[in-house]
């Protein structure tokens, strides 16, 4: 497998490269990732690759919601969203560490279907919710009754237990947790907004929050490379050339990536970028 260890230097840089640079590359991201998907969509080999393949395609919708955000100068939202990317690749993490990939999808399926029936059961939103909305099918509520027998037991993973085992504790420290402390209300919560939107102080007390882009996209970067690489999926070389040239690009400003997106495209649609393993690929470590 091929892991990545980025530098710490990409996400505490002092200074950081034109907006306009990071549209661009998320742009040249997002076609890479489109590719990746439609690899999974025909080679999917079954549950880990499937929550593998919606982890990374909820990483890059995030990470293009963020560049939207900042546009505007939402960045408190931003950063909520930039806690979700790391979220997922925790639980990836965790996921891979224990090979329980398919314990959590059975734990999920399960804990969705008794939110819903417990919506169902309200009497106090009975004759309010749209029926079609929360209508399981008939074999949801077959598998349900299967699982329910099972008891799939599974807890989330502590965030700063799995990235210290990443050895990539700054991932928390600088990005989970700080985020944490804007996704729940505190006292200066919308303090910054409050004087963006009323223009009622002149004073530039706003850091330079490209920071969130930069490491929004080393986030999804990362997720990318540890899901492709615990896929039961044989990647080609040129896919892991493009992450590990796109960390470049954010560590020094290398445009390689350029080079590697366009050998990936030069292959044509007919050929593909992957295989499915002669054997089911062993994640647990």
């Amino acid at each position: 497998m091929t892991h990545m260890k980025p530098k710490l230097i990409s996400a505490t840089r002092k200074q950081y490269f034109p907006v306009k640079t990071y549209k661009e590359a998320i742009y040249t991201l997002d076609l890479f990732t489109k590719i990746i998907l439609f690899q999974f969509a025909i080679h999917s080999t079954g549950i880990k690759d499937n929550i593998i393949r919606n982890f990374i395609a909820r990483g890059i919708v995030a990470l293009k919601s963020i560049m939207k955000l900042w546009e505007i100068s939402d960045y408190q939202d931003c950063w909520v969203l930039h806690r979700c990317i790391l979220d997922r690749l925790f639980h990836l993490e965790a996921l891979a560490k224990d090979d329980t990939f398919e314990l959590f999808e059975r734990w999920s399926f399960k804990h969705q279907y008794d939110s819903r029936n417990k919506i169902r059961s309200d009497p106090d939103f009975k004759e309010r919710i749209n029926p079609e909305f929360f209508k399981d099918m008939d074999v949801q509520k077959e598998r349900y009754i299967i699982i329910s027998k099972e008891r799939p037991q599974w807890r989330r993973p502590k965030p700063q237990e799995v990235a210290k085992e990443m050895d990539l504790d700054f991932l928390y420290k600088y990005g989970y947790d700080y985020a944490s402390k804007l996704v729940h209300p505190m006292a200066t919560d919308g303090e910054e907004d409050f004087y963006r939107e009323t223009k009622l102080s002149g004073r530039d007390f706003f850091i330079d929050q490209r920071v969130i882009i930069n490491n929004s996209c080393m986030a999804v970067i990362i997720l990318i490379n540890e899901g492709l690489s615990y896929s039961n999926l044989i990647w080609r070389r040129l896919t892991f050339d493009f992450l590990k040239n796109f960390m470049d690009f954010l560590e020094n400003g290398s445009e390689k990536y350029k080079v590697s997106f366009y050998k990936i495209g030069s292959l044509g649609p007919d050929v593909d970028l992957c295989k499915k393993a002669t054997k089911e690929k062993t994640t647990k470590r």
